[in-house]
């Protein structure tokens, strides 16, 4: 499935499954989804990855400009903290379930990918998924800081020119 995500995208599911297993988290939810897109958004990847000392530790590359300004970024992450459940850490090379609002959410993604004549998604179309997505805690926090799925939508559709949307 994760075939047809950008590398960014990737990133994001990649970090969401660390996050949540670092927490103990029973399974992979949106909230983790959200603070992992928030994480590499910001240009965070890297220092969630490895130790922030670590010289040759690198963010992926994006050639667009965030979507979250940082200030809203820093409020929303810590409103996440809130709701994200705690427990004992589960080993990286353990699988985590994931919750039916995520697998929901991939699903939207794929489906605006295809809307919207990408040939990968990307992270903008993870937020926009998880946004009409009205009933879940998550798209509740995002729009408490006016972030919506029109917002994300209207970004990729004027986005820097990706070499991976369909002509």
């Amino acid at each position: 499935m994760f075939e047809q995500y950008s590398d960014r995208a990737k990133h994001v599911i990649f970090l969401t499954r660390l996050k949540a297993g670092r927490r103990g988290a029973p399974s992979l939810d949106t909230v983790h989804l959200i603070e992992a897109l928030i994480l590499e958004d910001q240009g965070k990847f890297a220092e969630e990855m490895w130790d922030s000392s670590d010289a040759s530790a690198t963010s992926p590359s994006r050639a667009t400009a965030p979507f979250f300004a940082p200030e809203t970024a820093s409020a929303i992450l810590m409103r996440l903290q809130q709701i994200l459940p705690r427990g004992e850490a589960i080993p990286d090379s353990v699988d985590m379930p994931t919750s039916s609002d995520l697998r929901s959410a991939f699903d939207a993604a794929m489906t605006l990918k295809t809307e919207l004549h990408y040939q990968k998604v990307e992270p903008l179309h993870l937020l926009a998924a998880v946004l009409s997505e009205h009933s879940t805690q998550t798209s509740a926090v995002l729009g408490d800081f006016g972030i919506s799925r029109e917002g994300a939508i209207e970004t990729l559709r004027h986005s820097v020119p990706n070499p991976e949307i369909l002509p």
